[in-house]
């Protein structure tokens, strides 16, 4: 796959302006996504996307340790950024009109914003029917079939859940009898578990809220709304370039022995 030269030319404007900030890399893949719903700038223009999870300037201390966060603000402000609303903030440099979700604030952003708690099936209800030509959700959760569930890697809604449903997954293991030492897989399966779930009733509303012909980029998969319903047509590369698997916490990538978490659910 390559880039076609008005998306090459955007990425080397806004790569100018945000070189301190930003890895090329990131912008790379922000770039080939957007490619998948739309083959140039021009046909961007007023285009209203809709992306889930689209990041917040509020995550940029994601470093546990106090003294972590300042050095990354300082020595290391690319990591500091990582979660920042990349994705919107292109769309909009390109003519396009996004919409980016948080559960984090985006005041301040130049596209329109809202504050929402994506794991309420309700949370989509407040827009209309065919009021967005676009979606994108990046890794806010996967499908079953994605290369991250057969590597146990969670996506940010998992990440999420676990904070949430702490007590309640501890509680139901102590119900059932689970020992000791299993009961951090059984929190982990009950979190994949909310989150499909979760993946799915979105991807409903998505389904919902597209025009006819809108795609839908989910994880690595790309989807058209064709007769009223998401037809999945294209895998979406991670780079420009040969990348490995996404590694499990074991090490091992995704062609390993090691069974899904799909699997093993």
């Amino acid at each position: 796959m390559k880039l076609d030269p008005s998306y090459q030319a955007l990425g080397s404007d806004f790569l100018a302006t945000h070189r301190s900030t930003l890895y090329e890399g990131k912008l790379e893949a922000q770039l080939i996504r957007i490619q998948h719903i739309s083959a140039n700038v021009a046909s961007l223009a007023n285009k209203r996307v809709l992306d889930l999870g689209c990041g917040s300037a509020k995550n940029k201390d994601n470093h546990w340790n106090p003294i972590g966060r300042l050095w990354q603000r300082w020595i290391q402000p690319k990591e500091f950024a990582r979660y920042q609303p990349w994705y919107c903030r292109i769309l909009q440099e390109a003519g396009a009109q996004p919409v980016g979700i948080d559960i984090q604030t985006n005041a301040g952003e130049r596209f329109e914003s809202h504050v929402m708690d994506l794991s309420d099936p309700k949370a989509l209800e407040r827009f209309p029917d065919e009021s967005f030509d676009h979606g994108n959700n990046h890794f806010l959760t996967v499908p079953r079939n994605s290369v991250h569930a057969q590597c146990g890697t969670s996506p940010s809604m998992g990440t999420f859940l676990a904070r949430k449903h702490f007590v309640d997954n501890y509680n139901q293991a102590k119900e059932q009898g689970v020992p000791l030492k299993d009961v951090p897989k059984f929190c982990e399966r009950q979190n994949w578990k909310r989150m499909w779930a979760i993946n799915d009733g979105i991807f409903l509303q998505v389904q919902r809220l597209l025009k006819e012909g809108g795609v839908y980029t989910l994880a690595e998969f790309a989807y058209r709304k064709k007769k009223g319903v998401l037809v999945r047509e294209k895998q979406i590369p991670l780079s420009l370039r040969p990348q490995p698997l996404p590694r499990s916490r074991s090490g091992r990538g995704a062609g390993s022995s090691t069974k899904s978490v799909r699997e093993k659910i």
